[in-house]
């Protein structure tokens, strides 16, 4: 995650770098920290963080990818946390701030994106691991026909599919009727809550 190569101590972290996989080095490197990377790994700033170069090329994940998911992953975490506080400021005024708003809106897809990074880093920065040190993801296949692959995974289209459709019949079906008091009065808007 850290594209970190040679094992030393008080280990370095760049708040952005490009890994070189194929020269074993970082091409480039800012917002370096000395010691960070120490202090994340083991609470101390003098420890020593064993870098890539000390295991085996066949035993390591691909380095860009996983550095680039997890900087995608922290980036968009630190931002939502900021939009979080700027909206906590904001929030007797959200209607006067159209600009928050928006930046809101157009934040809607990023969770979906963030999500996706973290399962890539997951799953692409433990290879070639299925559990570290005992099972390679080659050896971890199941001798499975491919006819049973197919029935279920056409069991559960079928079977997703249909609660999709009652979810949507459902949501459709009661978004026409509009909001409904216990009473079956329609709501009114209250003119404070404009």
């Amino acid at each position: 995650m850290e594209a970190h190569w040679e094992t030393t101590t008080k280990a370095t972290i760049h708040l952005f770098a490009i890994p070189d996989e194929k020269n074993e080095k970082n091409v480039i490197e800012i917002g370096s920290i000395p010691g960070m990377l120490s202090f994340l790994g083991y609470h101390d700033l003098s420890a020593e963080v064993r870098g890539l170069k000390d295991f085996p090329v066949d035993e390591r994940p691909p380095v860009l990818l996983t550095f680039i998911a997890f900087r995608g992953m922290v980036g968009l975490g630190t931002y939502f946390i900021l939009i979080t506080i700027i909206g906590v400021f904001l929030r007797n005024r959200l209607v006067e701030n159209p600009f928050y708003l928006k930046v809101m809106l157009y934040s809607i897809p990023l969770p979906y994106i963030a999500m996706e990074l973290g399962w890539i880093l997951a799953e692409v920065g433990r290879q070639p691991w299925i559990v570290y040190g005992l099972m390679k993801t080659s050896g971890a296949s199941s001798p499975v026909a491919a006819s049973q692959v197919w029935v279920s995974l056409i069991a559960f289209i079928l079977l997703y599919g249909l609660l999709g459709a009652v979810g949507f019949y459902l949501i459709a079906k009661n978004a026409v009727k509009g909001p409904v008091a216990n009473n079956d009065r329609h709501f009114t808007l209250n003119k404070n809550f404009m």
